[in-house]
């Protein structure tokens, strides 16, 4: 039943161009964030991987070891999450709470800039 409701909708997509073209270019953007993510995912757990290295480069006495190693880029890489997390929804808020914005305070420092422009002229 599943199978058929999915054959019935890629026909209905092939039907129409524009919602196919539509699909394969959020596709693309999905595949693309995704891939951006992991990239950053991935530099930031080397990143982190090198401190012990660094640290016994500095003189601390840190063990550089496999296990070592692995524990500061598994921290690293949940820091990026914790961080990621934190910043997907200080933007969800932000883009929520838009609409409740007092956009006055914008217009009041612009009008004082110019009352100073105009005495700084005269």
């Amino acid at each position: 039943m599943v199978l058929e409701q999915i054959i019935g909708l890629i026909s209905q997509v092939q039907d129409n161009t524009y919602l196919l073209i539509a699909l394969i270019v959020v596709f693309v953007i999905i595949a693309y964030k995704v891939f951006q993510t992991m990239i950053r995912i991935t530099v930031t757990g080397i990143l982190f991987a090198l401190i012990p290295i660094a640290g016994k480069a500095a003189g601390f006495d840190i063990a550089v070891t496999y296990q070592n190693i692995l524990w500061f880029a598994f921290i690293g890489i949940l820091f990026y999450f914790i961080y990621s997390t934190i910043s997907s929804v200080a933007k969800v808020l932000g883009f929520v709470s838009k609409p409740f914005r007092k956009e006055k305070v914008k217009t009041v420092v612009i009008k004082e800039k110019e009352k100073k422009k105009g005495e700084e002229d005269k």
